[in-house]
């Protein structure tokens, strides 16, 4: 009998990371498994900058996102098991630059404060009273319209 492993790993998905340039501390941590682990590849915008063996001793791969100049960046693990079968997941580091710059913004703004003439405040409180009203009305006749089957 032939075993086809027709199941990819499992892999974790870790939250997107954004950090100050100069800052440490900044780490991508996943965590996969499977049955029959083989090997794995870290593509950095979309090439390839590692690759290696993975074994049932390795339960997660960590990735140092420290010291990277101020831009975006898309990380991408893709594991596979000794049947070919993959599995996927991408991280976005977005590292801020730390560059001081001062800006001076001078603005207009209208006065967007909108005042409800008396007379109309009337007229909304009538018609929620109505609303109001009726719905009560209604449910009684439902109400009395059920007591009397």
């Amino acid at each position: 009998m032939i075993f086809q492993d027709l199941t990819s790993p499992t892999i974790n998905h870790p939250l997107d990371i954004a950090y100050s340039e100069g800052t440490t501390g900044h780490e991508i941590v996943w965590t996969h498994s499977d049955s029959y682990p083989s090997y794995y590849e870290l593509y950095i915008n979309d090439v390839l900058d590692t690759s290696g063996e993975w074994d049932s001793s390795m339960p997660s791969i960590v990735v140092d996102v420290d010291g990277l100049s101020p831009a975006t960046y898309n990380y991408t693990l893709v594991v596979y098991d000794q049947s070919g079968n993959p599995v996927q997941d991408d991280v976005l580091v977005f590292v801020l630059s730390t560059t001081d710059t001062t800006t001076t913004t001078t603005s207009t703004t209208a006065d967007t404060n909108t005042i409800i003439p008396p007379g109309d405040i009337m007229i909304i409180i009538t018609i929620i009273i109505t609303i109001g009203s009726l719905v009560v009305i209604v449910s009684i006749a439902v109400l009395v319209m059920k007591s009397r089957k």
